[in-house]
């Protein structure tokens, strides 16, 4: 019996430019790559855009955008590490992304609300699968943020971010917040990580 090939998959790439989307569509028409899934018509699609492009065999791109931002974060999988490093880098020649030093500044040092928001917005879609606590403590600062419209979009990012350890964090603002848009967005996002099954810290 043969052995199930093993998948490689880089960390995400966001991109600088927006909208995210559109550049990354623009690259992948030019380079004849084939949209295999687009969640376009989904209800969660007005927030949150997916994308999976086949570029090839064995090569395969998604693309996650969100709404609010509109930054998209790429991520590249490959068969095999040799080849997904190459097209990592390929695409870092086509397309300017942003280097990690920036992604993590420390975003409540930023004076304006919007800048926050969308410095919020695109380090937690740059966030790994796996627990982060660089990103965790600045999500939790800006919890206690005083612009609610801040505080609202941790709401909102919280769907990139499925760990345990955010459920304190929307707890807190679901129980606490000064605003009631701000308290039912973290009650809504709170079901959400049950409907997924993220589990208590």
């Amino acid at each position: 019996m043969s052995t199930p090939q093993e998948t490689y998959e880089s960390e995400r790439l966001v991109l600088r430019g927006r909208p995210g989307r559109q550049i990354v569509t623009r690259l992948a028409e030019d380079a004849d790559w084939t949209l295999l899934a687009d969640n376009a018509g989904e209800p969660y699609a007005e927030h949150t855009r997916e994308q999976t492009w086949g570029v090839r065999q064995g090569v395969h791109v998604y693309v996650l955008t969100d709404a609010l931002s509109e930054y998209s974060a790429i991520t590249v999988l490959a068969d095999d590490r040799h080849t997904l490093n190459e097209f990592v880098e390929m695409l870092r020649g086509h397309l300017e992304t942003l280097p990690q030093e920036e992604l993590r500044q420390t975003i409540k040092n930023f004076s304006d609300p919007s800048e926050r928001m969308h410095r919020l917005m695109r380090l937690a879609i740059s966030a790994p699968a796996e627990f982060d606590r660089e990103v965790h403590i600045q999500m939790t600062q800006l919890s206690k943020d005083d612009d609610p419209r801040v505080r609202d979009a941790v709401t909102l990012a919280s769907g990139y971010l499925p760990w345990p350890q955010m459920r304190p964090v929307l707890k807190a603002m679901a129980e606490h917040d000064a605003h009631p848009t701000v308290r039912q967005d973290a009650i809504s996002a709170l079901h959400l990580f049950d409907d997924a099954g993220v589990p208590e810290e």
